[in-house]
């Protein structure tokens, strides 16, 4: 959680978390194929309005961002973008953020 930010400054906090994470080369313990733990992100700069007023309908614009990465094929960030707020928005998408 954020606040204050831009979509930009948004997308550049989960950058570098995603990339501090590979540049760590962490194992993952839970798979004897030697693969290296990765991260999903899930972004959604939304504002507080009368359409979306508690920080539980926020998380679940990132909710659905990050399913919408683990699915695309993990290790990787999308943020939610549309044109309004709220579940009936035809406007939205999904935008991959390079790290």
């Amino acid at each position: 959680m954020t606040m204050g930010l831009s979509d930009e400054e948004v997308c550049d906090v989960a950058s570098r978390i995603c990339r501090t994470i590979r540049n760590a080369d962490i194992p993952h313990i839970n798979n004897v194929g030697g693969d290296r733990l990765t991260l999903s992100v899930g972004v959604a700069n939304v504002p507080i309005t009368d359409k979306t007023d508690t920080i539980l309908e926020i998380a679940n614009y990132a909710d659905k961002a990050v399913y919408y990465a683990k699915n695309a094929g993990k290790n990787a960030i999308y943020e939610l973008v549309h044109g309004g707020l709220g579940e009936k928005e035809t406007g939205a998408a999904f935008v991959k953020i390079d790290f």
